[in-house]
């Protein structure tokens, strides 16, 4: 039996992702961008956002030359352009510069020992056990929760003791020496 219709063939149904894909150089300053890979299914919007990790100059700010046409235009088609791999492009455009802060930055290291955890209202902290630093920050992050501190000190054991009920009652003392000591050893909760 022969159809009227052509059987397609597992060629005429593959889809070529490479073709997509175009390798280019992309010369910005004295800097060389080699083999970035653009996508030619996808908008030049897109490339431009490409350039913009590479070197921080702002879309906005940005014009792409040394394609058919002049600077590549955000609604421009790959197709319209005469974009071919291994393309030399140019990018033109200075990269956004962060401000200056208002003031200097003082760091705790830097401050004199004397009064920093007054001056600084720093909250107590837990003392490292050896390697007990993710614990240590867990139990400080439970603590800035206000449901779960008010939680733990309204509970009230039961009668039998229940799995899990040490360690609800250790967290609730080690939280309540966070707030008057100034270095807490979290032994109840480890053992």
């Amino acid at each position: 039996q022969t159809s009227a219709y052509p059987t397609p063939t597992k060629r005429a149904w593959a889809v070529d992702t490479r073709a997509a894909m175009i390798s280019v150089n992309v010369k910005w300053g004295k800097q060389k961008f080699d083999n970035i890979e653009l996508d030619s299914s996808e908008s030049p919007m897109l490339f431009k956002m490409q350039l913009f990790a590479l070197t921080s100059v702002p879309v906005e700010r940005m014009k792409v030359m040394g394609l058919k046409g002049g600077p590549l235009k955000d609604e421009a088609s790959w197709g319209d352009v005469g974009l071919k791999p291994g393309m030399n492009l140019m990018l033109m455009g200075t990269a956004e510069t962060l401000a200056a802060p208002a003031e200097k930055a003082v760091f705790v290291e830097d401050m004199p020992m004397q009064g920093t955890v007054e001056e600084l209202s720093a909250p107590a902290g837990l003392a490292n056990l050896g390697n007990t630093c993710y614990l240590n920050s867990s139990l400080q992050v439970m603590r800035a929760i206000p449901e779960l501190e008010s939680a733990l000190k309204a509970y009230k054991p039961s009668s039998a003791s229940e799995p899990g009920e040490a360690l609800v009652l250790a967290q609730r003392d080690v939280l309540a020496e966070l707030q008057w000591g100034s270095s807490v050893m979290p032994m109840r909760f480890i053992r």
